[in-house]
Formats: structure tokens, C-alpha cells, sequence
């Protein structure tokens, strides 16, 4: 019974392993250099474009959406890293890696092929893009190629297909009602006069 089990655990491990196909989010093997660059991207600051270093950001949360079409990506994540224990790890330069070494596959996208991705990047202790307050930065929708399949089965790539992204400060609450009150205020005045 014992031996039946474990070949059906090692027959269905095989399987998945050759039918897998999906990333890492891995941006050490990343070449750019700039905030400017379209694929082969890091993270930078938008305000001096340097870099995010590892003494001010650690660690950084993300989320990634992906899908085989450009037109179907905005679904729901395929994953989301938070926190300091989950999130990625900053390597210096700009560079994160998932600490897990996960793959991430894809459902709908065939092993060695294309994947479109949107992954959403930002600082801080909100648990999703949406609720971020601190620097925040979204790659937009970009091709990534995908592993797996074959024989032996090829290794899924890091994020190598995403640009480079200018982390941005959230605005502040604050600000945004301040605006706002200002902007009603104007109305208000215009329409009296």
C-alpha cells in the first residue's frame, strides 16, 4: 500500500513537473539600467531615479495578474506577496526575488510559451495595490515567456519581459480632499456669480 502511494505521489510530482509552465518573480538575472528601460526591468525611485535600496526597502509587496491575451490579464491575481516574511526580498540595484523560490503558473498560457503580465508593485503595510499608502509602481501589460514542457522540462524565467518601473508616491488622503474642496468651492463661487 505504502509503495502504491508514494509511485502515485512521484507519478503525479513527474506529471505536474513536465506539464508546468508559469515564472518566478525573480529580477536578479535583470539587466536594465535605467527607469527607462522596456524590458529586462528594476525598480527605481521616480523622484532622483536611483535604484530602491535595500536599507530603506527591504522587502516590497507585489501582485501579479497574467493571462495568454493582452484583452484577458485584469482578472484576479495568479499571486500576491506581502509583508516582510512574504514579500520579495530586495537584492540591491533595484533587483527582488521572491524568498519561496515559487513557480507560478499560469492556467490558461501553454508551457513554453508567451504570458501576458501586469504586475503591481508598492511599499508599505496595505495588503493590496488598491490599499497601498506608500510608493506604488505598475509595470502596465508586458510579454514574459513561460517554461516547462519538453523533455527534460525547461525552467520558467524570471520576469525577464517586464520594464522598468518608477515607484511613485501615493498622494495623501489629505491632499486628495483638499482638492476636492477646493474644486467645489470654485464651482460654488462661479455658479453665484
Amino acid at each position: 500500500m505504502k509503495k502504491l502511494l508514494l509511485t502515485t505521489i512521484l507519478v503525479a510530482g513527474f506529471t505536474a513537473g513536465v506539464l508546468a509552465q508559469g515564472f518566478f518573480i525573480d529580477l536578479t538575472g535583470n539587466t536594465g539600467v535605467t527607469s527607462t528601460d522596456t524590458s529586462n526591468g528594476l525598480l527605481y525611485l521616480a523622484s532622483n531615479g536611483s535604484p530602491l535600496s535595500p536599507a530603506t526597502y527591504p522587502w516590497i509587496n507585489v501582485e501579479v495578474f497574467a493571462a495568454s491575451s493582452s484583452a484577458s490579464v485584469m482578472s484576479s491575481p495568479i499571486v500576491t506577496l506581502t509583508g516582510a516574511i512574504n514579500g520579495p526580498a530586495n537584492e540591491g540595484g533595484g533587483m527582488f526575488y521572491d524568498n519561496s523560490g515559487s513557480e507560478y503558473t499560469i492556467p490558461s498560457v501553454a508551457a513554453n510559451a508567451n504570458a501576458y503580465l501586469d504586475v503591481e508593485w508598492w511599499t508599505g503595510t496595505a495588503t493590496s495595490y488598491a490599499t497601498a499608502t506608500g510608493l506604488i509602481g505598475n509595470t502596465g501589460i508586458f510579454m514574459n515567456p513561460t517554461g516547462g514542457g519538453g523533455s527534460p522540462p525547461s525552467t520558467p524565467p524570471g520576469l525577464t519581459g517586464m520594464p522598468s518601473v518608477d515607484m511613485v508616491p501615493v498622494p495623501e488622503p489629505a491632499i486628495c480632499t483638499l482638492v476636492g474642496m477646493g474644486l467645489a468651492s470654485l464651482l460654488i463661487f462661479r455658479r453665484r456669480q
